[in-house]
């Protein structure tokens, strides 16, 4: 294996699609906008699992409702690093 493959670009130069990379990327950078619709599907998906009380809906809700946790996670995570600090950037110039 030559250096350039062992850093994931090939011999033209660009580099290697990294599928697991990329996912985790799309992951990382989800919006608010996904967020909420999320946690809107969830709570339907709760009412109607109460209401039927079948198995494979309770599944279905559980498995939503765990992605969802999962994206809120992600989002204040990514929320609470990018954060601006303190700096003189933050206020008003005079």
């Amino acid at each position: 294996m030559s250096v350039m493959e062992q850093q994931g670009k090939s011999a033209q130069g660009a580099s290697k699609p990294h599928p697991f990379r990329d996912m985790l990327d799309a992951v990382w950078n989800i919006r608010l906008t996904w967020v909420l619709i999320m946690i809107g599907v969830s709570m339907g998906l709760g009412m109607c699992a109460y209401q039927i009380g079948t198995d494979q809906v309770v599944q279905i809700m559980a498995a939503f409702w765990a992605l969802t946790a999962l994206a809120i996670l992600i989002f204040t995570a990514r929320w609470l690093t990018e954060r601006p600090g303190r700096g003189r950037h933050r206020r008003v110039a005079h």
